[in-house]
């Protein structure tokens, strides 16, 4: 898994996430987000090929399990295949799904 971070004004985390969401790769995902935990995160899963149910599990942690949690996380560019997940497991409740950085951060605080 590959990541990278943007700042997209205070309190406002871009990450791009290259690769797999799996058992293998989730504890560098945790580890990269608590360096600097957002109050809200979007993870842009445009690279992302595949998450399991580790991937998904570390989601929920990040928004409910984690000092500080993530006050809110979406998800953009987002593959058939893991919106079809998502929803499977009623996940995209927590995670909502948007097209672009910009539908995401529309009605986050300034």
């Amino acid at each position: 898994m590959d990541l990278s971070r943007e700042k997209v004004r205070p309190g406002v985390q871009l990450i791009h996430v290259s690769g797999s969401m799996d058992l293998y790769s989730v504890p560098e995902l945790k580890e990269f987000i608590s360096e600097d935990p957002p109050a809200h995160l979007v993870l842009d899963l445009a690279r992302c090929d595949f998450i399991d149910s580790s991937g998904l599990g570390t989601l929920i942690y990040l928004k409910t399990h984690a000092r500080p949690p993530c006050e809110s996380i979406a998800l953009i560019h987002v593959s058939d295949r893991i919106k079809h997940l998502l929803e499977l497991t009623n996940t995209i409740i927590q995670f909502p799904v948007f097209a672009n950085l910009e539908a995401a951060t529309a009605e986050l605080p300034a």
